[in-house]
């Protein structure tokens, strides 16, 4: 990456620092939804990427009726319920 910004920039540069980050994935590539297992006053709303986002309403609209009404979440989009190994 340096030597390509190098060759586009032309201009001097140096690196004082860098970060890594790890992009956690869960397993199915499934969204997952509900209250944290551990923690219940945390809301959990993840994993729905590109092609999960188009079914963010009704994700959402699940949530919201959790968080309200108390109704019951799908088991395999239930952050509790799915296999935490």
């Amino acid at each position: 990456i340096e030597q390509r910004l190098r060759n586009l920039l032309r201009v001097p540069f140096n690196v004082i620092d860098h970060q890594a980050a790890v992009r956690p994935i869960l397993s199915e590539s499934k969204a997952r939804i509900g209250l944290h297992p551990d923690i219940p006053q945390l809301g959990y709303f993840n994993g729905l990427g590109s092609k999960g986002s188009l079914n963010a309403p009704w994700f959402a609209a699940r949530l919201t009726e959790h968080l309200v009404h108390g109704t019951a979440l799908p088991d395999d989009v239930n952050v509790q319920k799915v296999d935490r190994s």
